[in-house]
């Protein structure tokens, strides 16, 4: 029968530990909300640059026709 003593004596001579992680409601929430972030951040790229073309394609239009975009 192993004794207490000889129990604490094992772990001392070969220690083991083990740890184990779990993330928590908030840190899934988090990610989730960053995940969310990160989509409209690529969303609003997308339409700024949309915007741009628009706007550049609307310059060139004007200087074909002889107007300065920069003087209106």
């Amino acid at each position: 029968m192993e004794t207490l003593f000889s129990r604490i004596e094992d772990f001392l001579t070969n220690p083991r530990i083990e740890v184990s992680l779990s993330d928590s409601k908030e840190v899934l929430q988090l990610r989730q909300e960053l995940e969310s972030a990160k989509k409209e951040v690529a969303r609003c790229q997308s339409l700024y640059g949309r915007e741009v073309v628009l706007c550049l394609k609307y310059e060139d239009y004007l200087r074909s026709i002889g107007i300065n975009p920069a003087s209106i």
